[in-house]
């Protein structure tokens, strides 16, 4: 197995730190919106349109959201997440989640880059009107990684006051990272950051996807990582969670399971049945995008793997998706090792290259 470098290598804490607020059971059916493209921050990676039109960076009309959202609470579904972009921008925000909390729905969910909360005033407006959810799309647990991958100085310091003001309500947070060439080495320790300094632990880690910002030239030289570079670092953060106590743990998402030995119970997207791993999501939760589009979470996100040749000889051939398209469009697959039926055989091999910058 590969061995994290000594970067990542120091203990951690054995405390188990703040006491967060209670996690969040998912309902049987969730409803996902796509509010606008618009954003007030400039990832990198983001994996939104660069060139969508003002109109889908506006978003879906106040209206049209209406209906549809009384029209999928009539299917049967209770949860309801509010996702961008960054739906913070949106002016009819509370609106919006007044009319979801009025509807019936039990479970609101805003994914958010905490700027604008950390106004407490504001946070309490939303809280008003019916918010009952929050994840934070948090990168790093400095300013030097965090501010700088969003390209907003103060972002990290907002996010903080953010989750002061939600932890005190009580309102279980969470968090969407995502792994790339900035803060791949940092991941082990911004991890127990998350734990320790926020309380939280609704962890999810993303790595790296080559589409939409993420795909533009500039950005992909900036970010560009293998999986067999980021295996170390990830391997050795779960290592350093399970040491300290730490539950749940994190999950994972765009990792196949050879990337990660051992770990395919926290990956969420890596099964054909998208109940069978991690969190898991029911068959039923559907996204709607600014552009009307309407699909089923997870047929979206298998649509986006594909089997290699080594797979056929995977002990987990039969129930693995396969490689994310637009990461082997990048790198191929030369680095990729099959399972072995003890889940512990040859996984990775590290990259020629040593950094990454060229196709295998």
């Amino acid at each position: 197995m590969i061995k994290a470098s000594r970067k990542s290598s120091s203990q951690p804490s054995k405390t188990t730190g703040l006491q967060g607020p209670p996690l969040f059971p998912p309902p049987a059916k969730t409803l996902e919106f796509f509010v606008n493209y618009a954003c007030n921050a400039k990832c990198p990676f983001c994996f939104n349109p660069p060139d969508a039109s003002p109109e889908l960076e506006k978003g879906l009309p106040f209206p049209e959201l209406a209906r549809r959202m009384f029209a999928g609470f009539a299917e049967g579904y209770r949860g309801i997440k509010f996702i961008g972009g960054e739906v913070t921008i949106r002016d009819d925000l509370p609106k919006i989640l007044g009319l979801a909390r009025k509807i019936g729905f039990t479970q609101i969910q805003v994914t958010t880059n905490g700027i604008r909360m950390g106004d407490g005033r504001y946070v309490r407006s939303l809280l008003r009107q019916g918010m009952t959810h929050v994840r934070f799309s948090i990168h790093g647990h400095t300013p030097e990684l965090h501010d700088r991958l969003v390209q907003v100085p103060g972002a990290l310091a907002k996010i903080e006051r953010a989750a002061a003001h939600l932890r005190a309500a009580g309102i279980p947070m969470g968090v969407n990272y995502v792994l790339n060439r900035l803060n791949y080495e940092r991941l082990p320790e911004t991890l127990d950051w998350f734990y320790e300094r926020l309380g939280l632990s609704d962890i999810i880690v993303y790595f790296l996807r080559y589409q939409g910002f993420g795909a533009l030239p500039k950005n992909k030289e900036l970010l560009r990582l293998r999986m067999s570079e980021a295996s170390p670092f990830v391997l050795e953060a779960f290592r350093r969670l399970k040491a300290a106590g730490r539950s749940p743990l994190p999950t994972l998402i765009h990792f196949p399971p050879c990337a990660v030995p051992g770990l395919e119970d926290h990956i969420l997207d890596w099964t054909v049945d998208p109940t069978g791993s991690g969190q898991g999501n029911t068959r039923e939760d559907r996204v709607t995008l600014p552009d009307r589009t309407v699909g089923k979470i997870h047929e979206i996100t298998n649509s986006g793997k594909r089997k290699i040749a080594v797979c056929a000889s995977c002990s987990l051939n039969e129930r693995c998706l396969g490689v994310e398209t637009n990461y082997l469009n990048e790198f191929g697959d030369k680095e990729f090792r099959p399972l072995a039926l003890t889940g512990a055989a040859r996984h990775l091999s590290p990259s020629p290259s040593g950094r990454g910058r060229g196709r295998a």
